[in-house]
Formats: C-alpha cells, structure tokens, sequence
C-alpha cells in the first residue's frame, strides 16, 4: 500500500497510485520526479514533496517507492 506524501507547495497530501503517478486532493495528476519532487501535469509546475525515511513499520517504504 502507498502512503500519501505531503506537498509543500499546496499544502496538502498527494496520494500515489503507482511507482510514477500521483494525485493530489483536488485530483490533479503528479509525475514523480524523484522522492522529493513531483510535476503538475496540468501547468507543469513542480511540487516539493516531503521525503519519507524508513522507520521499520512499514517494510523499509522509503516515499513513492511502494
């Protein structure tokens, strides 16, 4: 299961679906960049995103690697 990551430029959460796309709460589609950012396809703006650590609860998920 994929967790939701943080946006810091809205706000809000981004929830993935799949190792590269996500969708943010008002349901605008995100290209992952990398673990920390992600693309607007919409406008093409790039979004900070927060960067989860492995903390040993989850089997070692490290963001949007699932």
């Amino acid at each position: 299961m994929m967790h939701p990551v943080f946006d810091f430029d809205d706000g809000d959460f981004l929830f993935p679906f799949s190792e590269t796309m996500g969708a943010d709460a008002d349901g605008h589609l995100m290209l992952r960049l990398s673990d920390s950012l992600a693309m607007d396809m919409a406008s093409g703006g790039l979004h900070l995103l927060s960067d989860w650590e492995e903390d040993g609860r989850d089997g070692g998920y490290d963001g949007w690697d699932g």
